[in-house]
């Protein structure tokens, strides 16, 4: 397992880790399989009535569905799989369910270790996310490990949210540039005030006054309005977010 990201943070989604429960969970399910496998291969065909044999055979055939069989189902039903952008929980194999957790929004981990999961590097993996109750991965294998991949992630996603914002944050005209002044047909413009690179308009005519001065307004596209206001042959433009 990795965290490895592009140069600016995690472009492209890829699966870090797919995880289940710890194997170890299926150790007393197989162990009543074979037991019970014995004991029925062992009692069917040794009663004269073919009906108490196939009762034989029925009574072994359900205790196989209800010892083994339906925990093999429920350990198959859980699945982790841990991304470069978002963890994702799923359950169950008819009915199934589905959780994501995004790195970018922060979490704290925590993994808990009984004497037994500590002798099989696994251990449960709690994911408190603010929530009132923390999302919990039920006996992954090498916990500590995991632990450790999702604190990289997690790091990794924050820090290219930040920049994104920053950069955001300073692209021209977010803060103001001011306009830039053109020529109108009556005069010189001269830019000045937030918008982003904006650029008047001529408008000595725009307003069908003559051969007034113009106006121009720079919206936070970087256009210009043109209107006459007066008679001095200078155009000015101001502009605004």
């Amino acid at each position: 397992m990795s965290a490895e990201t592009g140069p600016s943070g995690p472009e492209v989604e890829r699966v870090v880790a797919s995880l289940r429960p710890h194997g170890r969970a299926l150790f007393w399910p197989s162990l009543a399989l074979v037991i019970i496998s014995g004991v029925t291969a062992y009692f069917v065909g040794s009663f004269d009535a073919a009906w108490q044999n196939w009762t034989i055979f029925g009574l072994g055939a359900a205790l196989v569905v209800l010892v083994w069989l339906l925990p093999m189902f429920a350990w198959l039903g859980r699945r982790y799989v841990i991304t470069t952008r978002r963890i994702v929980l799923r359950r169950g194999l008819f009915v199934r369910s589905r959780q994501e957790l995004l790195h970018s929004r922060g979490y704290d981990v925590t993994v808990r270790k009984n004497a037994l999961q500590s002798m099989f590097r696994s251990g449960n993996i709690q994911i408190n996310t603010g929530l009132d109750h923390p999302v919990v991965l039920t006996d992954v294998p090498n916990a500590d490990l995991v632990q450790a991949v999702l604190h990289d992630l997690m790091e990794a996603n924050q820090n290219f949210v930040s920049t994104r914002r920053q950069q955001s944050a300073s692209r021209p005209g977010s803060n103001g540039t001011g306009g830039i002044g053109g020529t109108g047909d009556n005069g010189p413009r001269h830019g000045s005030g937030g918008g982003a690179l904006g650029s008047g308009y001529p408008g000595g005519n725009s307003g069908g006054y003559g051969t007034g001065p113009t106006t121009a307004y720079g919206q936070g596209n970087g256009q210009g309005y043109g209107r006459d206001n007066g008679d001095t042959g200078e155009t000015t433009a101001f502009g605004s977010r």
